[in-house]
C-alpha cells in the first residue's frame, strides 16, 4: 500500500455535525482503490442517512491541498498509485519533498513534480555531517587518513547554506540556488541510488 497507508480521515456528515453528533470514523483513504470505492465506505458508514453530505473533521498524514472540510481530491489516488512505484525511501523522501516546498498538490501535475523531484532528490542521511563525509568521499581521491581532518560540522554547515536542503532527514538539490546561478537542472552530484 505504500507510503501514503498511514493517512486517515474522520468521516461524518453535514446532519450530524450541525446536530453536535460526533459519531464518525477514521477511515483510511489508501486502502480504497478509487475516490468511488471511497466514497462508498464513507456510505456505509452512515448509512443511517438516506443522502448525506460528507464531512471530513480531521485527517492525518495527508499531502497538504489534497483533503479540505466537504472533498478528497482524486489526486490522492493517482499520487499513491505513483508513490506504491517507487522504493519506500524514496517515496518517503517525495512526501518530505512536498511539505517542505509546501505544495498544494491539486495545483500541480503530479508526474511534472515526480520529474523535478527526481532531479533533486540526493537521499537519506541521518544527519548533515553524514552527507558532508560522503560529499567528500564521493568527490575526492584523498587517503581516508586525510579526510579524519576534515571538519564535516563546518562543511556541512556551508553546503547547506548554498547547494543543498536538508529535511526530515533527506537531502535534496537546492533547485533555486542553482537557478539563480543560471543553470536549469544540473545532474546530481552522486549517481542516483535507484
Amino acid at each position: 500500500m505504500g507510503i501514503l497507508k498511514n493517512a486517515e480521515i474522520f468521516v461524518t456528515t453535514l446532519h450530524k455535525y450541525q446536530s453536535f453528533n460526533h459519531k464518525g470514523s477514521y477511515l483510511k483513504p489508501a486502502e480504497y482503490k478509487t475516490s468511488n470505492d471511497f466514497l462508498r465506505a464513507c456510505h456505509d458508514a452512515h448509512n443511517d442517512e438516506e443522502e448525506p453530505v460528507f464531512m471530513f473533521t480531521d485527517w492525518e498524514n495527508m499531502p497538504n491541498g489534497l483533503i479540505d472540510t466537504f472533498r478528497l481530491d482524486e489526486t490522492f489516488f493517482s499520487l499513491r498509485d505513483e508513490l506504491d512505484k517507487m522504493p519506500d525511501e524514496k517515496a518517503e523522501g517525495f512526501m518530505a519533498w512536498i511539505a517542505y516546498c509546501n505544495y498544494d498538490m491539486r495545483k500541480f501535475n503530479i508526474d511534472a513534480l515526480i520529474e523535478d523531484f527526481n532531479e533533486v532528490f540526493i537521499g537519506r542521511y541521518e544527519t548533515e555531517e553524514d552527507f558532508a563525509y560522503e560529499y567528500v568521499k564521493q568527490k575526492t581521491d584523498l587517503p581516508v587518513w586525510v579526510t579524519a581532518y576534515f571538519n564535516y560540522t563546518r562543511l556541512a554547515e556551508t553546503l547547506f547554506s548554498t547547494d543543498y536542503i536538508f529535511y526530515d532527514c533527506f537531502v535534496f538539490r537546492n533547485w533555486s540556488h542553482d537557478r539563480r546561478r543560471g543553470r536549469n537542472s544540473p545532474p546530481p552530484i552522486f549517481e542516483q541510488r535507484y
